[in-house]
């Protein structure tokens, strides 16, 4: 028994890749499409698939102003619609698809740099086991969230050993997935930056840093990238750096928004991560910064202070930021995990020797959690249990005056099950014959009824299927 326990290599390899298959991708098409972002990105992908324009962002067959980051999360998103359809699982395969390919890597990272197995293996089972980062609006959601997360993990790792080892060819891998990261959301990648700095500072290597060709060529090659495609879009969609200006830097960074109906406190991702995003790891972060602090000024010291910095320069930003969503500190998580792996490795054998059934235990229980999450939408399934109907029910309208993008997106499938149905908000546009879905919660039957002689056919849950005739004279 005792040798089952054990690990090897070849064992923890097998519990990253199983763990993580489970926690990523397993049902990930499981639930429907959540509001919000998630719809938007499907369009997104959907409408560059079919327009084979890479560099315009569309929604409605117009210049997406409202999802104004760069396209690189469109761009997969629209690869894996071409392959897998306009469905759930295409939308959400690349962010998972990603966050289970780093899970592994880290795993890889760490053991070939330190040649520490436990560090390797707890530091991924704990990645994992982070609800922030596998749950809503990350890893298992069709949004950019944890993709951002992986490429800025990757400069920031990148950056260190270059830093540290005098390998300047790393620099040009750290602009690589500083790159990416941008081109994924925009000016947010760029958030490390000032940790990065304090990092490269407090090991004196600023000097050597600034002697390295590597660093000049992987800069410029950043600018044109990042920056050049700002400027084509611009060009080809006059407008959107105005857009990106509001949307991404003033709104989101410096002025409040129509996204908070009061001022969110500055502790608010500090709460987050203790109550609900990070638990039960939280717990064991004063115990690391303790450790950490005592720690002698070995390598692995020194790598970790990249990592601290990082998230220290992450953290500040988006509490100071005016603009506070809950999916805003996925970045933290990779970062938070390789300090917590590396404490519990260093913990005594005894300690140790828990740690491996613990961390399968909670991952288990987050993929539970994953796993059971309940549709928060109604319409798609009551969309589906019309389709079951005999009869033919054409044209189909939805009327609705809410933020219709997850309307749209499953009007998307069915019209791509060659169904005649379309989204209004404009009552006007309404016509006798018209078959008609409305939530009943946002709009009353009664609104009709001084236009059309209303005939409910057909109702489930918050929605009901009217057909609109002439009101008799």
């Amino acid at each position: 028994m005792k040798s089952i326990l054990t690990l090897t290599y070849t064992k923890s390899w097998i519990l990253v890749l199983v763990t993580g298959f489970f926690a990523f991708l397993f049902h990930v098409q499981n639930p429907v499409v959540r509001e919000w972002d998630e719809a938007t990105y499907g369009i997104n992908a959907y409408e560059m698939s079919q327009s084979n324009n890479p560099i315009v962002v569309t929604f409605n067959h117009q210049s997406d102003v409202y999802n104004s980051k760069p396209p690189f999360g469109v761009w997969l998103m629209s690869l894996s619609t071409k392959i897998f359809g306009v469905n759930t699982f295409s939308l959400r395969f690349p962010s998972a698809l990603l966050a289970y390919l780093f899970s592994c890597f880290l795993f890889y990272f760490i053991y070939k740099e330190f040649k520490n197995l436990e560090w390797a293996l707890f530091a991924s089972l704990i990645l994992i086991g982070s609800i922030g980062f596998t749950g809503w609006h990350e890893a298992r959601s069709g949004d950019f969230d944890a993709m951002v997360a992986v490429f800025m993990a990757l400069a920031i790792l990148y950056f260190s050993k270059a830093i540290l080892l005098h390998e300047p060819q790393r620099l040009l891998l750290f602009f690589l997935f500083l790159t990416l990261a941008c081109l994924t959301k925009g000016v947010y990648g760029l958030i490390i930056l000032p940790g990065l700095f304090l990092f490269t500072s407090s090991q004196k290597q600023l000097k050597w840093s600034v002697s390295q060709w590597q660093l000049y060529i992987g800069f410029v090659a950043f600018l044109i990238s990042f920056m050049g495609y700002y400027f084509l879009r611009e060009r080809m969609s006059p407008g959107y750096f105005k857009a990106v200006l509001e949307n991404e830097v003033g709104e989101r960074v410096f002025l409040e928004t129509n996204i908070h109906k009061t001022e969110i406190p500055f502790y608010y991702h500090t709460v987050k991560l203790l109550v609900y995003r990070f638990q039960p790891f939280i717990l064991l972060l004063p115990f690391f910064a303790v450790k950490f602090w005592f720690e002698p000024s070995t390598h692995e010291k020194r790598f970790l202070t990249a990592i601290v910095l990082s998230a220290a320069s992450i953290w500040c930003v988006i509490s100071f930021s005016k603009t506070k969503l809950v999916w805003y500190d996925g970045s933290l998580y990779p970062l938070l995990a390789i300090c917590l792996g590396w404490f519990i490795s260093v913990q005594s054998q005894k300690l140790r020797a828990y740690a491996t059934p613990a961390l399968l235990l909670i991952a288990t229980f987050v993929f539970y959690l994953n796993y059971t999450e309940k549709d928060s939408f109604e319409f798609p399934h009551f969309l589906k249990e019309l389709r079951t109907q005999k009869q033919v029910i054409e044209p189909l309208k939805v009327y609705s005056t809410k933020f219709e993008h997850p309307i749209r997106y499953y009007l998307l499938q069915d019209s791509l099950a060659c169904y005649k149905s379309s989204y209004t908000n404009d009552i006007k546009s309404l016509n006798v014959g018209d078959w008609l879905i409305v939530n009943l919660e946002e709009q009353p039957i009664s609104k009709f009824d001084s236009i059309f002689e209303v005939n409910p056919i057909f109702d489930k849950g918050k929605y009901v299927l009217l057909v609109l005739e002439e009101k008799p004279n």
